[in-house]
């Protein structure tokens, strides 16, 4: 099953993306669920507890309180793997999106035709990262998902491990 979030603060566009989601997952024969979050505090309250629940998050950047990219700076600090994609009404921060390993970039209303392309491919994608070892470990209470491939060292001494790997 695939698992969506969907984090706008403007219930038309939740309900216009869900909608939109739906049909192609349908069409699809794609098992799915979508979660909506009306802020980035939400989503990320929500994740402290999933921390590895969403294969794709869809966020807005400009919101109320914490902003997408901010967001999804906090989101990579314990998931990599996480497809994002900045569903947006401002070509303002696509250069902000990269710092965050973005999936892509869309503009509202001016994308509407790449969207669907864009769903299958990054659920494609999000269906190959699954099938990829991972390790997924605990550190100061806070859940890590990685793949093992992005590992570049474990070191064991007196029962604790020191792990580095790379975001690619």
């Amino acid at each position: 099953m695939i698992s969506i979030a969907l984090c706008d603060d403007e219930v038309k566009y939740l309900d216009y993306y869900e909608n939109k989601i739906t049909k192609i997952a349908n069409k699809l024969n794609l098992p799915f669920e979508i979660i909506r979050f009306k802020s980035g505090e939400s989503l990320l309250f929500y994740l402290e507890d999933n921390p590895n629940k969403f294969n794709i998050i869809y966020l807005d950047i400009i919101t109320d309180g914490i902003n997408g990219i901010e967001t999804a700076k906090k989101i990579r600090e314990f998931n990599s793997l996480t497809k994002i994609i900045f569903l947006t009404s401002t070509k303002s921060f696509v250069f902000n999106a990269f710092e965050v390993n973005a999936t892509d970039y869309l503009i509202k209303d001016e994308h509407d035709d790449k969207f669907d392309i864009l769903f299958k491919k990054t659920v494609n994608d999000s269906q190959l990262n699954l099938s990829n070892d991972v390790i997924s470990f605990k550190s100061n209470q806070t859940d890590y998902l990685i793949e093992i491939i992005q590992i570049t060292y474990i070191e064991s001494y007196k029962c604790k491990c020191q792990l580095e790997y790379v975001v690619f």
